[in-house]
């Protein structure tokens, strides 16, 4: 007896591959869609949702939280002080587009949250393609705020 061959695809094979190709579907074209509607975010908008997580964790851990930024390459520290001591809560970079300068004085920019709310800092410049924009925080209320320049 000689073997058969086989010479395609089973009607059953057909329709898990359309299944799982429709499930597939189902998931990520609702994010592809969506990957549109945002718009990418800038050093300006990068920065200062730093300074607000900041100062929401300063809040809700009831600690002193210090903000260390490198203005040249974007990279940041959060540290936390509190009863049990002090240590490093988060590190990472800012998303600083190519087009992108941060600008400050210093060469290590500094942003302190109370666990009251209240907050100082240094000054700090961000220049992209939309201009300009001076940061820094009410050091009555903490807020982070970004003043067209």
């Amino acid at each position: 007896m000689s073997a058969r061959r086989r010479q395609g695809f089973t009607l059953l094979e057909i329709t898990m591959v359309f299944a799982v190709l429709a499930v597939t579907a189902l998931f990520v074209i609702p994010q592809w869609m969506r990957a549109n509607d945002e718009p990418p975010q800038d050093a300006t908008t990068a920065f200062l949702a730093l300074l607000r997580d900041a100062r929401r964790v300063s809040i809700e851990a009831r600690q002193r939280v210090d903000v260390y930024v490198d203005p040249m390459s974007g990279q940041y520290r959060v540290d936390t002080t509190g009863g049990a001591g002090t240590g490093v809560f988060a590190e990472g970079a800012l998303a600083v587009g190519a087009l992108e300068t941060i600008e400050s004085d210093q060469d290590r920019v500094r942003f302190v949250f109370q666990p009251t709310g209240a907050a100082f800092g240094d000054t700090v410049v961000v220049r992209g393609t939309q201009g300009a924009a001076q940061l820094s925080v009410d050091p009555w209320n903490g807020t982070a705020v970004a003043h067209a320049r």
